[in-house]
């Protein structure tokens, strides 16, 4: 079995950038890449499901979402709303990182999309824990001094909370 690599990348140019280090490590025979994309949920999801209704991460519900039209306790109208809006941010997801995906493709290697709503360290430590990931490889800002006693970054988070290796590039 091919180690799996964790990539979470937010959308801009300088979290990708971890892509060109993870392929000159590691051929695309040697391991899978896992491509995370973690988004914010919503205002108007957050007020349309309401709290009383979502046990979990966001990222449960969202798998959840589809079958909640089933349910009596919501508006079909309700639901159909929040399954187009789920929908629409997940295609939207899946999209901006299709090219990515593709090219790493053509190069080799086997790549798989996830795409989590939440808080973006709490659903890659969570990822990680839940696929048997063997590796996190990620951009990182790395604040100094007095900024970093304040402001925590999202790799700060995640490192000291996966069991796994972290790869970290500050570019």
């Amino acid at each position: 079995m091919k180690p799996k690599i964790l990539i979470p990348l937010d959308g801009s140019s300088f979290s990708r950038q971890v892509i060109n280090h993870v392929i000159k490590l590691f051929p695309a025979s040697n391991c899978e890449l896992v491509l995370l994309k973690v988004a914010s949920v919503p205002d108007e999801l957050k007020s349309s499901l309401g709290k009383s209704k979502i046990s979990g991460n966001w990222s449960t519900v969202m798998n959840w979402v589809p079958s909640i039209g089933a349910s009596k306790q919501m508006d079909p109208d309700k639901s159909a709303y929040i399954e187009r809006v789920w929908g629409g941010l997940k295609a939207e997801m899946v999209d901006n990182l299709a090219e990515i995906k593709d090219k790493l493709k053509n190069r080799g290697y086997e790549v798989t999309l996830a795409i989590r709503f939440g808080d973006a360290a709490e659903e890659i430590i969570s990822y990680t824990s839940l696929n048997k990931i063997d590796l996190v490889a990620m951009s990182t800002h790395g604040r100094l001094g007095f900024k970093r006693m304040i402001l925590s970054s999202i790799a700060e988070r995640v490192l000291p909370n996966v069991s796994v290796p972290v790869m970290m590039l500050h570019p």
